[in-house]
Parts: C-alpha cells; sequence; structure tokens
C-alpha cells in the first residue's frame, strides 16, 4: 500500500513520513468498515421494523368479507429504501401470510382457490407478493435516473405495487 503511494509522489518518504501515512490508511480502511456496518445495521433494522409491520398489517386486514391490504405500504417503502433485495423478502412475506390465512380460513376466497388448485394458488400468491416487493424498487431505481431524482414525486409514483394487489392481481386475490 506504502509502495503505491510512493510510485505516485515525486520524492522520497522519511520512515517517519511512512509510518503516519500508515496509520492514515488504517484509520480509514477502519472507519470504511465502520460505516458499511452502520450501513448493514441500518437496513436490517429497517428490514425487521418493516418485516413487524407486514406481519402485523396482514394479520388484521381481513374483517369477515372485507379485505383491506394495508401491508402493501411497508412493502412498498421497504423496496424504495431497501432495493429490490428488501422489497423480494418483504413481498414473499407478504404472499405466504396471505396463502397462510387464506388456507387457515380467513380469507374464504384464497381457501376456494386453495381447494381448488393448491398448487396454481400457492404459485400465485408467493409470485403476485414477491412482484408486489419487486417492481417498486425496480420501477423507483429506473424513474430516479431522471432529473428529479430523490424526490417524493417518483417515491409516491413508485406505489404501483398497489396494482399489483388491486388492478393486475385483482382477478386472483389471495
Amino acid at each position: 500500500m506504502i509502495s503505491e503511494f510512493e510510485s505516485i509522489i515525486p520524492f522520497k518518504l522519511t520512515p517517519s513520513q511512512k509510518s503516519v501515512i500508515r496509520e492514515i490508511f488504517e484509520y480509514a480502511k477502519t472507519n470504511m468498515r465502520t460505516q458499511e456496518n452502520k450501513q448493514r445495521i441500518l437496513k436490517l433494522t429497517q428490514l425487521g421494523i418493516l418485516t413487524a409491520l407486514v406481519i402485523v398489517l396482514q394479520s388484521i386486514a381481513s374483517f369477515g368479507y372485507i379485505n383491506i391490504c394495508l401491508c402493501l405500504v411497508p412493502i412498498t417503502l421497504g423496496a424504495i429504501l431497501l432495493d429490490w433485495k428488501g422489497g423480494l423478502i418483504l413481498g414473499a412475506l407478504f404472499g405466504f401470510l396471505a396463502l397462510f390465512w387464506g388456507i387457515m380460513g380467513k380469507d374464504q376466497f384464497t381457501f376456494l382457490l386453495f381447494a381448488a388448485n393448491p398448487a396454481m394458488t400457492i404459485a400465485i400468491c408467493l409470485v403476485k407478493g414477491s412482484l408486489a416487493g419487486v417492481v417498486p424498487a425496480l420501477l423507483y431505481k429506473w424513474l430516479s435516473k431522471y432529473e428529479y431524482k430523490n424526490s417524493v414525486f417518483w417515491k409516491s409514483v413508485c406505489g404501483v405495487g398497489f396494482l399489483c394487489k388491486y388492478g393486475i392481481c385483482r382477478k386472483h386475490k389471495c
């Protein structure tokens, strides 16, 4: 590391200067690792909180025949904050919970679909849930290339995850 640095500068370094530069490089390397760890911890904490919200909101989403799906809000937020991987995890969890509550009889329509064709119902719920997390992340990534990179407008446009539940997949709701 020091030899690479010495090849760039036009003069010779004394041993004390080399030790100072070595300490600076070590400090910078340690500081970079600390920043990376802070970012990882932040993302893990955000994922944990959003996962808990998805579980709670999906568990209390159905009231008799009325099926309200508020858990798409934390899924879309997770997709924007945590990129497509976080959106995929949250969306897959949503699909699994929708399938679970459907099999348990809490959602009558999913229960009937599962009784008619279990494999197709599992595929629909898991793929649809996963897409509800991945599509907003990819859309946000694509839209963030343009002029208004981090505006609230683009983040709200990425609420297209709601379309996965209420538009495209309306026929096969889980």
